[in-house]
């Protein structure tokens, strides 16, 4: 069965800060797409948010 895929770019002045809101939430950060300027959150199975500065 597919699966769609659902990924969401959020932009945000401080990643940190945003990363500390997101896992006080109860949601998972994939660190094997987090840098200094992302970071990866997994909201579900087929759903990821992307924070990321506006540089980036």
């Amino acid at each position: 069965m597919y699966r769609q895929m659902i990924f969401v770019n959020l932009v945000t002045a401080d990643v940190p800060a945003a990363r500390k809101f997101f896992t006080e939430l109860g949601y998972e950060i994939n660190p094997q797409f987090c840098t200094d300027e992302n970071a990866c959150v997994v909201i579900s199975d087929t759903i990821v948010a992307m924070l990321m500065t506006r540089e980036h």
